[in-house]
Parts: C-alpha cells; structure tokens; sequence
C-alpha cells in the first residue's frame, strides 16, 4: 500500500541502455515494434534521445549516433497513458498523466515495473530464438538502468509557496517592505550513489501548465550500471533512492497533504 496516495506524479519512467546498436542484430527492434504494436498501438518516429552521464564530476550530454541511431520509435496506448520508446540502444516505459487527470490516478511502482520487466523479458527470448544470438550474454549487453520520476506541484499566487513546498534555503532579496523571494526557479543538483554505481540527478524548475497555473516541476533521474545481480534488485534500489529524497525534498505540511 503507498504511503502518499495523492502525491504528484505526473510520469514514471523506466529505461534499459545498452552498450551498443543491439537492438538492430536480426531485426530485433522492429520484430518487437510490431509485437508492442498490438498493446501500443499509436506509433510515432522522433530524433533519437540524448543520454546523460556522469563522467568526472561532470554532466555529460551526448547523443552516439552509431549506437543509438537517428530514430526513437515512440509506441502509445489508447489511452495514452502508457508510452513505449525504443531506439538502437535503449528501451523506456514512461507511464505519464495528463494535467487534467485527477492526482492519485498513478497505478504504483510495482505495477509499472512489471509491465516493462515484460518488456524486457520478451527482448530476451527473441535473443534466445535467434541461432546467431541465442549464446549471447544478455546481461552484458546493458550499459545502465535509469527510473526516473516527475512530480508537478501546483503553486498558489503567494511568492512564498515554494518555501511552503520544498525543504531548501532559497535566496532572498530584502526591502524596507518584505523579503523578495524567487517566483523562477531553473535548478540542478546532481548527487553520487555507490548502492546503484551511480547517480542521482535532481532538476527543480518553476513553470506553467495547460491551464496556465504556476506549477514546480520536480524531476529526479537516478541512473547507474547493471553491477547488482539482477534487474529487480537495480530498481528496488534505486526506488528505495527516490523514496529517500522524495521525503527529505519536500517539507512535512505539503507530505501530511498527500497522505
């Protein structure tokens, strides 16, 4: 049972990388294409992604196109609800809700990642019923895992409602009047994670929604190697991250509300 049922979450993303083109060895992307299809049926192409790593202290963001290619297969569900994008090198599962859904809609973790550990389940029996792949070590064809959350926080018109939404010391500018505090906020803050063999990279930035409400928009990506023994035991991890900062972000009032 989740501890906050009405938390914000407007998209879930789950995603595998892999070091290389794998996906095109014996056509496997568009065998899986038209599979995903049938539960996907809404097909558009987009550029392939851009991915991020941390490399010594610093976010690098690059896209190989030897690796990746120049297409990203985007696969919806009627209800759109569900989000299926597939490249070369890489396959996400975003779950996403639309601004007009009510808050408390969001299935779970444990349901959304078993849908896309079906996913990758079923990449790995076609590598199976392949004669020049089925020796292949799945595993080491992964470069990183990456579970990504996004929360969409309405805001009220007071300038202070980001203090009253987030546990941070914001800077202020002060008058004989009042204290002027920021109404913009374009924030990244990126921290490491030996338990995944990786990192944590947490965006904060201010914004309006379709309706043209003032909306905080949280995004927390936390990304690293395939080094623990198995794909559930990666994203329970790396869950149990997300948990962690989720609760120390945001401040005990806003928390309480969501319960």
């Amino acid at each position: 049972m989740r501890k906050y049922t009405k938390a914000p979450i407007s998209e879930l993303i789950f995603g595998v990388i892999f070091n290389s083109s794998v996906l095109l060895k014996s056509r496997i992307l568009f065998t899986l294409i038209e599979e995903l299809s049938k539960e996907y049926p809404i097909i558009q192409t987009h550029p392939a992604i851009l991915e991020e790593d941390w490399i010594d202290n610093n976010l690098s963001v690059n896209v190989d196109y030897g690796k990746s290619g120049f297409s990203l297969y985007r696969l919806y569900s009627a209800d759109g609800y569900y989000l299926v994008q597939i490249q070369q090198n890489c396959i996400l599962l975003n779950w996403v809700k639309k601004d007009e859904i009510a808050v408390g809609k969001y299935p779970g973790f444990t349901v959304l990642f078993s849908k896309f550990k079906n996913i990758i389940e079923s990449v790995i029996l076609k590598f199976k019923d392949h004669e020049d792949l089925k020796d292949l070590d799945f595993k080491k064809q992964i470069k990183s895992y990456s579970l990504t959350y996004l929360d969409r926080v309405r805001m009220d018109s007071n300038n202070n409602s980001c203090l009253k939404i987030l546990n941070l010391k914001l800077p202020k500018i002060t008058n004989e009047e009042n204290d002027v505090n920021p109404e913009t906020i374009l924030s990244k803050f990126v921290m490491p994670c030996p338990q995944i063999n990786g990192h944590n990279s947490l965006t904060i930035n201010t914004a309006n929604d379709t309706h043209n409400n003032r909306i905080l928009i949280v995004e927390n990506r936390i990304k690293g190697n395939n080094s623990l023994d198995t794909i559930d035991e990666w994203f329970i991890a790396a869950h149990k991250i997300q948990v962690d900062l989720f609760e120390n972000l945001f401040t005990k009032e806003i928390l309480s509300s969501w319960k």
